[in-house]
């Protein structure tokens, strides 16, 4: 293994250089003679024009030749792309990398921002501030409109490498709880964090159920990628955060402020009391269905969209089931808010490759999806096979809507909604997300709860340098918090007692040095 990650490294440095050496060329982008020829429509080449593409995603979506969408596109732009990542390999970075190594690189390539804008300051990719300006109008616009965006896939070095997937929509996360059960035992929907406490306490102790056994979990979460991350929303209702957080125009980190050890005390007393679920810390990502089931779950803090779902699942099987969202309950600093919001521009996107020999068709062809026509085709497919029109609205069909998990059907078998650089279409998540969601949705919008966009934790753009530190450290430091927080919920060991001691190693490992780069970023 070492052996190949050496000849891997060695293989990059080597493309790397040959990229240098042509580095200045990429300032200056002209465009072939032909390309100024006129073109008809929303054709942006007058000939056809086929480009590769390297596209391998969430190590599971790969450019298909045959998807709906991009025939379509190829009939609308005159522009036929032909993927070029292996259909076997499952490892999307692994495959991004070998890609580089080997210093064939296809036209257009689909990677996160971190990875063009690091190989685009090598000279992999072309900046694309020029011809944005000059050939985008669509882009530009949508820049404008969101200039989070911009901001975001603008390269340390003033370039931009990225045409950006663009969110729609605020809500993503949501207080849950058992009205059912609430009515039940005759409570209240909880208000503030000692009502959540006691309603908890009732699930816990009242049989709201009705098996006539203890089984009650009152609240519970999923587990992800640390196993806590879910978990550790319950520290809001102390005004704590596990991680950074922005507050009066700075980035903090919330294991070094003074509410942290408060809100761990507390979880502690809730764990020990049986209101949090024993086995927190080791469930799965089907946790919040499969307790639902059991008629065991009474609250959670999760998505709007999945969490919703189990009503339908369960509404047949269990009596009068209502698992609904809440309005945030006030924390003990006085605030109700809700801090979770959709990122407002993806992670990824695509650029053009440095030897692409038609830049320009290309940076028309990325314009066409932030078009009317393109944004209606890569949010809800081709009219007649996705969808048809209903009141003057795209509706998706009853193949789209009774597909199961709706998104990813529409991702793998049409490339509907793969996360190139366009802008979404919330109206397209709309028609098969449960009702139920989006009740708790208008609840938290119309009444403000969503945390102020200035007030969210931003997206940030690093230098590689940067981005390697940045993510060194905070590497070590969520495995020592990790630790330290199962055991102190577990009840194996004080925080009080443990703070100081623990606040310390935090610095000496690199904290504050992470937060002095988050901080640079931000306000750069």
């Amino acid at each position: 293994m070492k052996k190949r990650l050496q000849l891997l490294f060695l293989l990059v440095a080597v493309a790397l250089i040959a990229f240098g050496c042509s580095k200045e060329d990429t300032k200056e982008v002209t465009a072939p003679s032909d390309s100024k020829n006129e073109t008809e429509g929303t054709f942006v080449s007058k000939d056809p024009l086929e480009l590769s593409i390297h596209l391998h995603y969430a190590d599971k979506y790969i450019f298909d030749d045959e998807w709906l969408v991009f025939k379509e596109a190829a009939n609308k732009t005159n522009v036929t792309l032909k993927g070029t990542a292996s259909k076997n390999a499952t490892d999307s970075n692994e495959v991004f990398n070998l890609m580089m190594a080997s210093g064939d690189i296809p036209d257009i390539v689909h990677s996160s921002v971190q990875n063009l804008n690091q190989f685009g300051a090598e000279g992999a990719f072309i900046p694309l501030n020029d011809l944005i300006e000059e050939h985008a109008p669509n882009i530009k616009k949508a820049f404008e409109e969101n200039p989070e965006a911009k901001k975001y896939v603008t390269s340390t070095d003033g370039n931009i490498y990225t045409i950006p997937f663009i969110r729609d929509g605020n809500p993503e996360k949501g207080w849950y709880i058992r009205y059912d059960w609430l009515e039940k035992l005759n409570l209240e929907v909880p208000e503030t964090t000692e009502d959540y406490y006691n309603v908890l306490k009732a699930f816990k102790t009242q049989d709201p159920n009705g098996n006539g056994k203890a089984d009650e979990i009152p609240y519970a979460s999923r587990g992800g990628s640390r196993g806590i991350e879910y978990f550790t929303d319950l520290m809001y209702l102390w005004g704590a955060y596990d991680g950074a957080f922005l507050k009066d125009g700075e980035i903090k980190y919330g294991p070094l402020e003074e509410e942290y050890p408060i809100a761990v005390k507390n979880l502690a007393k809730w764990y020990k009391e049986g209101l949090i679920d024993q086995e927190i810390f080791t469930r799965g990502k089907n946790s919040i269905i499969e307790l639902a089931g059991n008629d065991t779950l009474g609250a959670a803090h999760d998505w709007f969209g999945s969490t919703a779902g189990v009503n339908a699942l369960y509404k047949d099987q269990i009596q009068g089931f209502a698992f609904k969202p809440f309005a945030p309950p006030t924390n003990t600093k006085g605030e109700k808010f809700e801090e979770s919001l959709r990122d407002p521009v993806g992670s990824v996107g695509w650029g053009i490759a440095h030897s692409n020999e038609n830049p320009v068709e290309t940076i028309k062809y990325f314009d066409f999806w932030f078009t009317e026509e393109g944004r209606t085709l890569m949010n809800f497919g081709v009219e007649g096979d996705t969808y048809t029109m209903v009141d003057g609205k795209p509706t998706f069909t009853d193949e789209i809507l009774t597909a199961g998990n709706v998104a990813d059907y529409l991702k793998s078998t049409y490339g509907v909604q793969m996360e190139i650089g366009f802008k979404q279409d919330f109206a397209y998540e709309e028609q098969w997300v449960d009702p139920i969601a989006f009740e708790g949705m208008e609840l938290y919008e119309e009444n403000g709860y969503f945390i102020d966009k200035e007030d969210d934790y931003p997206l940030l753009s690093f230098s590689p340098e940067e981005q390697e530190e940045s993510n060194s450290i905070r590497t070590s430091i969520e495995t020592y918090i990790d630790e330290n927080l199962q055991k102190w919920i577990l009840g194996a060991s004080d925080v009080e007692k443990d703070y100081p001691a623990f606040r310390e190693q935090l610095i000496k490992m690199g904290a504050e040095k992470y937060l002095e780069i988050q901080n640079k970023a931000y306000k750069r």
